[in-house]
This record gives structure tokens, C-alpha cells and sequence, in this order.
């Protein structure tokens, strides 16, 4: 019941994946082709960077990247003015705004749905976590857990608007934390098993090929596991987990851990244990299963299911249950024709209640014979399936304005149109491809990029060869897309047989944790004395009463950077340092600390060194440090150029 002016709603209508231009510095330009030439073969890296550079010389804009009609932060500023959330919807995939009050509240009912509170005392086990693991000869993931600094893990939520009352769903994330380096040793060494289930499938493929000319279905239905990963008994899961091991061979499992059985569900136990949430001030731990957005939660569930699916399998044996597929937590059941399929039903839906281990099903049933299954439509006719490639949700694509590169926009038509022709049946196939049509156009993608599309797909079919994509075996670069420059730099890596891919870092989603996270800002560090205000990953200059300055960069605080200087200075150590050298040799010199000057900012400290080396060589004479990179003509007539 919100109202919202319409240059909010149009821009919050574009959904979480829009992504707006980049503007990206100059000295991050130049970090980015750095690192691009980086990866090349020794005896052509300087040709590789000084071709990037030519590139950025003629492609990158003086004037930046063009505004849109429409502003992130008159959004921004709105919403936090009017006190209003914005949260992801759980399926459909666009926005919910809610009021803050209601947030809250709902915030809150999320979280004591599945988690309880625990005492601030009872989040200190990092260090008790850290010995158990030099107690397992495990040096390496201890070191890691001692470099974390954050205890507990953030939290954030999503709408589920397909429910009544649009309750939330909590999920964590844990970036910055300790538990999140145990997270992924647990998960690299459980994808070393094997695990046997009968029902699982990895897409709507396989129900297809099933379908396809089949007789002897007569009826489908659905079962959906509610709350799965917070349901999943905690003892149910460590004993599935136990067994997949010894399935696979407990010996085996040893030697490529390089722990015994015993330690490793020891620590896996340990690790369910420590998995704390901090909301409203108060520290919480799940009541029970494995938290939604833990890197190893996938791959425990899928082995706890699968115990679950081979008890079910023994017992669907008596009934006349033809197949079972499931994708997560959806199951789709199908059964023989002309069986009494209410009583079977009821059956299956008893059996899903006996041997689930105490985990909680819902049910749909076919409206008029037809089924929603995953992305596909079934229609159960006699003595045959009919199927449509139809995904649930009414989700729309990405808008086309997007930016995005234009591999990712072709890639999507390509997919909407290559999944209606596959995953539909010849009756359903005309309709199935004219929705996706739709669908297409109303994201505002032209009708000659969707005849493109067509005549490759034409043409891969027409050859019937699958096409094959050799994967590199080392990490591509990853730079942010800009329109005409990324394409350049590309180019150019691809000449000195560098990959290169791009990413599309400003997302609209990001004014979720902007409105939805906490209001408290400022440094974290209690400084004892602040000589200008708390800023990180700066380059900086601190002048001297001498008339010259030093600069320099810091990935920290700049007022720890500036202590660190003062201290050096007072104690009189490090004498190869410039700044102290300086002193030495300059009488009557010394440093202005609370006039220091920022000229520049970079999350990046390859952009920050190019940075401090422009400004030292800019500079001259009157700089006393020295620089860490030294910069080509071409890259510095570059900076020159945009930095002025």
C-alpha cells in the first residue's frame, strides 16, 4: 500500500539486475589494463599493456558516462527520506517496498521463526574453534580463521511474494567472517563423495525425455519441502552425512581429507554449532538445521535428501508409482496409468510424512490436468504428456537498457528461445515460443537482435554439432563493462591470449542493504587521536612546513596510516623511510598531519599505486617519497588527460 512518486517507480520497476552505467576513474582504468597485461607471457607484457593503453587513449570519454533519465540517488534519498525498505521478491525477482515499521515486525517474526537467542558470551569461540583445528593438524584453515576479524554473520532478508502477508525469508551471508573459511573447507572436501539419489535431477531436461512418447503416465503432482534448510534435523543430517562417507569409502575419504572420519564430523558438528546471526543487537543461532546462504548448505541438504530419497524409493516400490524427480525441494510424482490416483495420492503424501525425518510437505495437485512444474507445463492427456516450457514465476528479463554487455543481452533471447523450443512438445511448441516472444520484446530487446538469435539457432540445428567451449584453466580477469572500452581492452587481451570477461558491478540491489542495513556508519577503529576525518583506501599527501609534501596510499584508515607516520617520527626508527629521512636532513622541517590532503580513492590498490605515482611525478621536485609502480608515458598523459 505504498505510494511512490514515478520517477522512483519507473527506476525500481527496471528490477534487482538493472544495472546502471559505469564511471569508472581514470586510475582504475589503468589498474584494469595492468592487470590485464599481467597475465600475459613475459616477453609481451609491455606490448600488451602499452596496446591497452592506446585503447583507453581513444575510447574513454572525456566527458564520462552519459546520465540516464532517471537518478540512483534521488531514489536513494527518497526512500530513507520517507522511511521506506526495499527488499527482493523471493521468485518473481522484483521489488518490495515496505515501511519501516512493517519491516521490522515482519523483520523480527523471520527471525524467531528460526533462530534463538543466545548470550553474548556464547559467541566467543573463535578461539576455542581455532586450537580444535591445530588440534587437527589443520594450520592452514586456523591461520585463516585467526586473519577474520568478524564473529558473527550479517543477515538480510527477501519477500515472499507468493505468500500470503508477503512474509520474509532470512538468509545470511558470510562475507567477512571467520565461519566462512571453514564453510568452504567443509564444502571443497564433501564434493570429493559421491552421493547416490534416485530422485535427483539438475534440470526440467530430464522430466522432459522422460515425457517424451511416454503411455504409461496417467497422473502428476508436486511435493515441496517447507523451510528445508532450517528443517533439516541437525543428528539426521550429521548420521546422513556419515553414511554417504562410508558409502564411498572411509579409508578413500581419509587419504584426500587428510583427516579420520571422527575428526571430520567432529568438526563438521563443531561448525553447526558456531553459526551465529547478530539482529537488533541480539546474537542468534538457527534453532535447527543449516543456515540459507552457507556455502556448504547446499551440499549437506542434497546428502540428508538423499538418505531420504532412497527410504522412499524401497516404499514407492508397493505403490504404483511410475517416476520421481526432484530439483531442490520440489518433488514431481508421477503415476501409472489407470491407477485410483486418490488413494495413491493419499499413500505417497503418508509415505512423505513417515519417512521424511520429521521435515514438513505441502502438496499441489493438477488444475484442469494441468501442472506446474519447475519451468515446465504438464498436461496429462490420455495415453500422453504434454509439456510446454513455461517458468513459474511472471518474472521479467532483464531490461535491455541494461548495462550489461551485449554478449550477456544475446545470451538471455538465445536461452528464452532455445528453451521453448526444447523443452516444449510439438503441440505446445507454437504457443510456448510466441509467449517467449513476448516476453522478450516487452524488455524492450529489438526485433533484428531476436532475428539474430533465430538464425544462429537455425544454423546450430542445421548442423546438428554441439558446440564445444574449452575452458581456460586459470582465472580470467574480471573488469567492470563500459561501453565501447571494455570491447577495446578485450581486443587487445585476446591478441596476447588473455580471458577476459566483464562484470556488471552496479546492480540495482544494492539499494536493498542500503535501506534495509543498519544506520550506524563511521570507522570502527577507536582512534586515540583523529587528525582529519576517518576515510579508507585513500591516496593522500601530508605537506610539510618546508613548502614540499609527502604522498602516499593506504588500503586502511587514514588517521591509523598518519598515527603509524607519527609515530616513526617520534621514535625516531626506520630511517630508510622518506618521510623520516626528510626530517633528518631538512632543519626545522615537519609535518602538517591535520592539514594531510585526499587525492584519490580506489577500493583497488593497484589503481591507488597508479595513483600515488601520478601525483609523485606530477608533483616533482617538491615530493620527497618515491613511487611503488612507475607509470609509461602513455598511462601518464592518460591520467594527465582525466585527472587534470
Amino acid at each position: 500500500n505504498v505510494s511512490l512518486p514515478e520517477n522512483v517507480s519507473r527506476l525500481l520497476s527496471k528490477g534487482p539486475k538493472f544495472c546502471m552505467p559505469s564511471s569508472i576513474p581514470a586510475h582504475e582504468l589503468v589498474a584494469f589494463n595492468r592487470n590485464v597485461a599481467s597475465k600475459a607471457q613475459q616477453v609481451v607484457r609491455d606490448r600488451c599493456l602499452l596496446e591497452g593503453g592506446e585503447c583507453l587513449d581513444k575510447a574513454v570519454s572525456k566527458q564520462g558516462a552519459k546520465r540516464m533519465d532517471f537518478s540512483v540517488r534521488h531514489t536513494l534519498s527518497y526512500l530513507r527520506n520517507n522511511n521506506l525498505c526495499l527488499l527482493q521478491g523471493d521468485k518473481e525477482g522484483g521489488f518490495v517496498v515496505v515501511e519501516r515499521g512493517a519491516f521490522n515486525e515482519k523483520a523480527l517474526q523471520a527471525v524467531t521463526k528460526n533462530f534463538v537467542a543466545v548470550k553474548k558470551s556464547e559467541i566467543r569461540v573463535k578461539s576455542r574453534f581455532v586450537e580444535f583445528c591445530n588440534k587437527l593438524a589443520l594450520a592452514p584453515l586456523a591461520r585463516s580463521i585467526q586473519r577474520s576479524k568478524a564473529n558473527c554473520l550479517n543477515v538480510f532478508f527477501t519477500a515472499k511474494t507468493h505468500k500470503p502477508e508477503t512474509p520474509f525469508r532470512t538468509i545470511i551471508s558470510e562475507s567477512g567472517c571467520w565461519q566462512h573459511n571453514v564453510s568452504q573447507f567443509l564444502q571443497k572436501k564433501l564434493g570429493w563423495l559421491s552421493v547416490n539419489d534416485p530422485f535427483r535431477t539438475k534440470n526440467s531436461e530430464d522430466i522432459v525425455k522422460f515425457c517424451s512418447g511416454n503411455e504409461k503416465v496417467g497422473y502428476v503432482f508436486s511435493v515441496d519441502v517447507q523451510d528445508l534448510f532450517y528443517s533439516v534435523p541437525q543428528q539426521g543430517l550429521l548420521l546422513s552425512v556419515h553414511e554417504c562417507i562410508e558409502e564411498n569409502g572411509a579409508i578413500s575419504f581419509q587419504n584426500e581429507v587428510g583427516l579420520n572420519v571422527a575428526n571430520f564430523m567432529s568438526l563438521l558438528e563443531f561448525y553447526l554449532k558456531v553459526t551465529f546471526i547478530v539482529f537488533n543487537d541480539q546474537h542468534c543461532i538457527q534453532r535447527d538445521g543449516i543456515c540459507i546462504g552457507s556455502c556448504v548448505a547446499p551440499v549437506l541438504v542434497n546428502i540428508f535428501l538423499a538418505h531420504v530419497d532412497r527410504s522412499l524409493q524401497n516404499v514407492f516400490k508397493v505403490f504404483k508409482v511410475l517416476r520421481v524427480f526432484r530439483y531442490v525441494d520440489d518433488f514431481i510424482v508421477f503415476l501409472n496409468f489407470g491407477s485410483d490416483y486418490s488413494d495413491t495420492v493419499t499413500d505417497v503424501l503418508n509415505a512423505f510424512k513417515q519417512h521424511g525425518q520429521g521435515l514438513t510437505f505441502t502438496h499441489e495437485l493438477p488444475q484442469e490436468n494441468v501442472l506446474q512444474a519447475l519451468d515446465l507445463s504438464l498436461e496429462v492427456c490420455y495415453r500422453h504428456v504434454c509439456w510446454a516450457y513455461s517458468p513459474r514465476v511472471q518474472k521479467e528479463l532483464l531490461h535491455f537498457k541494461s548495462a550489461h554487455s551485449k554478449v550477456v543481452k544475446r545470451g538471455i533471447v538465445s536461452t528464452c528461445i532455445d528453451s521453448a523450443l526444447r523443452k516444449s512438445c510439438a503441440h505446445k511448441m507454437q504457443e510456448s515460443f510466441e509467449n517467449q516472444v513476448r516476453r522478450i520484446l516487452a524488455a524492450g530487446y529489438p526485433m533484428t537482435l531476436l532475428t539474430a538469435v533465430a538464425e544462429a539457432l537455425l544454423q546450430k540445428r542445421k548442423t546438428r554439432k554441439k558446440a564445444t567451449c574449452e575452458r581456460d584453466t586459470f582465472r580470467p580477469v574480471v573488469i567492470p563493462y563500459l561501453h565501447k572500452v571494455t570491447h577495446q581492452l578485450k581486443r587487445v587481451a585476446n591478441r596476447h591470449g588473455v580471458s577476459l570477461v566483464f562484470s556488471a558491478p552496479n546492480k540495482l540491489l544494492k539499494l536493498c542493504s542500503r535501506t534495509c542495513g543498519s544506520s550506524k556508519t563511521g570507522c570502527k577503529i577507536k582512534h586515540g587521536v583523529c587528525f582529519i576525518s576517518c576515510i579508507t583506501c585513500v591516496v593522500y599527501g601530508i605537506p610539510l612546513v618546508c613548502g614540499r609534501i609527502y604522498i602516499g596510499q593506504t588500503g586502511r584508515c587514514i588517521n591509523e596510516r598518519l598515527r603509524e607516520h607519527a609515530q616513526k617520527i617520534v621514535n625516531k626508527v626506520d630511517k630508510g623511510a622518506h618521510l623520516v629521512a626528510h626530517l633528518q636532513s631538512c632543519i626545522g622541517c615537519s609535518p602538517r598531519f591535520h592539514d594531510t590532503m585526499i587525492l584519490g580513492r580506489s577500493r583497488n590498490e593497484d589503481a591507488r599505486l597508479a595513483l600515488e605515482a601520478y601525483h609523485i611525478k606530477k608533483s616533482g621536485a617538491d615530493c620527497i617519497s618515491d613511487t611503488s609502480v612507475s607509470l609509461h608515458a602513455i598511462e601518464y598523459e592518460f591520467l594527465r588527460t582525466h585527472l587534470g
